[in-house]
This record gives structure tokens, sequence and C-alpha cells, in this order.
């Protein structure tokens, strides 16, 4: 997802947020219930990770951004 989000970024010409710095809004995002946030893995030797899933339609969030 943050490999994602820097081509964003770089398309509209901005500098990208740090990692750390995404992840801290992913959490606030699923904390406000726009995102889901569920961790998996953490076996032996699997690594472990986060899948966040858009709780709300696309057009709702974008609205949402736009002050609408």
């Amino acid at each position: 997802m943050y490999d994602a989000y820097q081509r964003v970024a770089k398309q509209a010409d901005t500098t990208p947020l740090s990692y750390d710095c995404v992840q801290r809004l992913l959490k606030e995002q699923a904390f406000l219930g726009v995102t889901e946030s569920t961790h998996k893995g953490s076996g032996h030797g699997e690594g472990s990770y986060r899948v966040h899933r858009l709780l709300r339609s696309p057009e709702i969030v974008t609205r949402g951004l736009d002050g609408q």
C-alpha cells in the first residue's frame, strides 16, 4: 500500500509522508470507523502485517475530504 501511495504522491508532484506517518494516519482512520485494520501472520517465520479495508464507499470518503 505504501508503494502505491508513493507513486500517487509522485504523480501529484508532492512529497510523500514517511512510512511511520502513513501508519499513524491509517490507525486514526480505523479508530474513526473509516477503515478496518486487521493483524495477519505472527507465526514463526511467517512475519506479520496489517490489512486495511475501507468501510465506506470511496465517494463518501472523497466528499468528506472535500468538505461536502
